[in-house]
């Protein structure tokens, strides 16, 4: 095992020996340069070779016709690079050696760089740019020969190219008004067969200043606008008006292509504008008399109101409503006024603060005394309501006031009105009602009122209480009528008045009908009933309801005991036949 492990450790020396020693035969025996050995400068047209040890290189230039060149060549045109070793072997670089190695001579390069000046739209300008030669000399250079500016879309009117200083300045101009759109224009410098980059000729948009912009005018009879026409822009919607009201406009850019706001946007500009109402001062309002009515009612008269501050050409005029602080007779009473004002120009003002607002005016005694009367309206209410003896009623209603105002002339005219309000009573009475309505159902809510109204005047009063109690009738609706014998409905108010909540007795009449009961409040009523079953003290055989279930059940019950008793009588009623045993004897 041992002889094994250094016959093995001997045999792979050896081989490492013979393997180095190949390798540096193989090496000193290369003689030629292979592909990678060379590098090329581009900028120089030279080539080396990467192993500085060895030498002997040499460098050759074949043109398109095939003429080797041993020299670096100067004429323009595009050579291919060959490299040839001491052993006179050549290598082409499109063959041979990483490559390919192509060398340009070019007869000159042109460059044209931006050095100052801008072009607007419509205005006169200049962009001034300078052309860097290489290679190239303008001396005895014929006119006809000169560098030309190419435009590839065509020259655009009015933009004008022209060189100077022996050629290397290029100024693009525009005259006031040429034009020209803005944009950006392409060229480029020709020379011969020389060509520049691309050039960039742009002309900016005009800047248009957003102009002033006056929101609210006061009302002066004249045109009046927020922005003054202007150039480069346009008016959109309402930019003018001689009356009040609330506008809308927009100022849009009359060319969005070659315009541009000052802030650099281009979108319209939104105005929203209002001419308010003028003030004016309005007095000399006027009562006219009238005579005692028992009301605080007056006409005013209008037709000398005066008007300061109306405008020279326009035309006012007003209207005017109010009452007298009472309703007795008297001279200097005062009326609140309440003005409004009319005629062709009254929507382009408004009554300013400092103008009339009270009157004064007199109420006369009437030659006769006035008088009073109760209206029953039986058909026109709710279900035929009235008050019982309503002339005598009157009395409780009437206060002193009242009676100092018949006494004056005044004629007045009372009556009672209950309507149904099931379908709009407020929620807080329902409320009220539900505490104190027990285990009785609510058949409707009733508004309960009594009326006033003071001669021919449109303004009627409501009479919240009374002096005394009155007493007020109604009929009952057929639904809510009791038509069960076998029941008797019990009916009762609930009054709900200044947030408090009673049960009011109600006495049913049968025969009419109608429900009678006494107030002393006038304001939300509920109508409540109880239905209780009846329940005689005795039997009558003859006017027994048979269509009651427990009637039918006690005849049931009385039958099954008439059966039973007849059929105890059957089996215990019969003899019996005694058994005895026999004995053998008699």
């Amino acid at each position: 095992m041992r002889r094994k492990v250094v016959f093995s450790f001997i045999f792979v020396l050896v081989c490492s020996f013979l393997l180095a020693a190949a390798a540096s035969a193989e090496s000193s025996a290369k003689t030629a340069p292979g592909p990678g050995d060379f590098d090329f400068d581009p900028d120089t047209g030279t080539v080396c070779w990467i192993y500085p040890e060895l030498s002997g290189i040499t460098t050759v230039y074949v043109d398109s016709e095939g003429v080797i060149h041993s020299e670096l060549p100067s004429v323009p045109g595009t050579y291919t690079v060959k490299v040839s070793t001491a052993e006179n072997e050549f290598f082409s670089a499109a063959e041979d050696v990483t490559g390919p190695w192509i060398y340009y001579v070019d007869r000159g390069t042109v460059d044209v760089s931006f050095r100052s000046g801008s072009l607007v739209f419509g205005e006169k300008g200049a962009q001034v740019y300078n052309v860097a030669w290489s290679g190239v000399s303008f001396r005895n250079v014929p006119a006809s020969e000169m560098p030309v500016v190419s435009w590839p879309a065509g020259q655009p009117e009015g933009l004008q190219a022209s060189f100077s200083y022996n050629s290397t300045v290029l100024t693009f101009s525009t005259a006031k008004g040429s034009g020209v759109p803005a944009g950006t224009y392409k060229c480029f410098v020709t020379f011969g067969d020389l060509v520049s980059s691309e050039i960039d000729v742009k002309i900016e948009p005009k800047e248009i200043k957003i102009p002033e912009i006056t929101s609210t005018f006061a009302y002066n009879g004249k045109i009046q606008s927020p922005v003054k026409e202007g150039y480069g822009y346009t008016v959109r919607g309402t930019g003018s008006s001689d009356t009040v009201g609330i506008y809308a406009a927009a100022l849009e850019l009359a060319d969005m292509n070659n315009y541009v706001w000052d802030d650099g946007s281009s979108r319209p500009v939104m105005l929203n504008w209002e001419i308010t109402k003028r003030p004016v001062v309005v007095s000399n309002i006027k009562v006219f008399d009238k005579i005692c009515d028992g009301t605080t009612t007056c006409v005013l008269n209008c037709t000398e109101a005066q008007f300061k501050g109306i405008l020279k050409d326009d035309e006012l005029s007003c209207t005017a409503t109010g009452t007298f602080d009472s309703p007795g007779v008297g001279s200097g009473k005062l009326v609140e006024l309440a003005i409004t004002l009319t005629g062709p120009d009254k929507d382009n003002y408004y009554i300013e603060e400092g103008s009339q607002t009270h009157a004064a005016g007199t109420i006369i005694r009437s030659e006769e005394t006035g008088s009073v009367e109760y209206v029953s309206e039986r058909e026109l209410n709710y279900r035929s309501a009235d008050l019982i003896n309503g002339k005598e009623a009157i009395e409780t209603i009437l206060t002193a006031e009242d009676r100092k105002l018949i006494k004056n002339g005044a004629d007045l005219k009372i009556w009672l009105s209950i309507s149904d309000i099931t379908s709009s009573v407020p929620a807080h009475d329902m409320a009220k009602v539900e505490t104190v309505r027990g285990d009785a159902k609510v058949a409707a809510y009733l508004d309960v009122n009594i009326f006033r109204q003071y001669g021919n005047s449109e303004n009627m009063s409501k009479v919240s209480e009374t002096q005394s109690e009155v007493e007020i009738e109604f009929k009952v609706p057929q639904n809510l009528i009791n038509h069960n014998s076998t029941v008797n409905r019990n009916y009762q108010l609930v009054r709900v008045h200044d947030g408090v909540a009673e049960v009011l007795d109600a006495q049913f009449d049968k025969e009419s009908n109608t429900i009678r009961f006494s107030t002393d409040k006038f304001s939300t009523y509920a109508l409540v009933y109880n239905d209780v079953k009846i329940r005689p003290a005795q039997l009558d055989f003859f006017k027994v309801d048979l269509s009651s279930t427990s009637i039918r059940v006690l005849f049931v019950l009385i039958l099954f005991i008439l059966i039973g008793a007849q059929i105890c009588s059957y089996i215990y009623g019969k003899p019996h036949t005694k058994k005895q045993a026999y004995t053998g004897k008699h």
